[in-house]
């Protein structure tokens, strides 16, 4: 699946991973978690029919959770400079591009008093 070959490819970035260890979770983050951490989700997959061929366009979310607003910022533009943009192989799959969609912002959650900041990408396969 694309969005696990994502998070590997963001796990191999070492300013990422400076800042959020290995604590990128599919869907939802573990009960208690402290310090930072990012969780992703499939948000929709569409196929995009042509005259000859079908491929798919994904839309993948992460949400980046941390103690400061500063911080959950700083580690959204290292998952942004990663991804936005690329084309080519990931993983054994073909990627016509990753695109940056969008951004949502919520200072602080209700119940973690963490920062939370979502990007979501566009993923065109070949």
């Amino acid at each position: 699946m694309i969005e696990d070959k994502m998070r590997d490819r963001l796990l191999a970035n070492a300013a990422l991973t400076a800042k959020i260890g290995q604590n990128m979770y599919v869907n939802e983050a573990p009960q208690g978690i402290t310090g930072s951490y990012v969780v992703y989700l499939l948000v929709s997959e569409t196929p995009i029919h042509t005259n000859t061929d079908v491929t798919d366009e994904l839309t993948i979310q992460y949400s980046v959770f941390a103690d400061k607003y500063a911080d959950a910022r700083s580690i959204a533009k290292i998952i942004r400079d990663d991804l936005d943009r690329f084309t080519g192989n990931l993983g054994g799959i073909s990627v016509a591009e990753i695109i940056f969609d969008s951004m949502g912002v919520s200072v602080k959650e209700k119940d973690s008093r963490k920062a939370h900041i979502s990007y979501d990408f566009r993923i065109t396969l070949n």
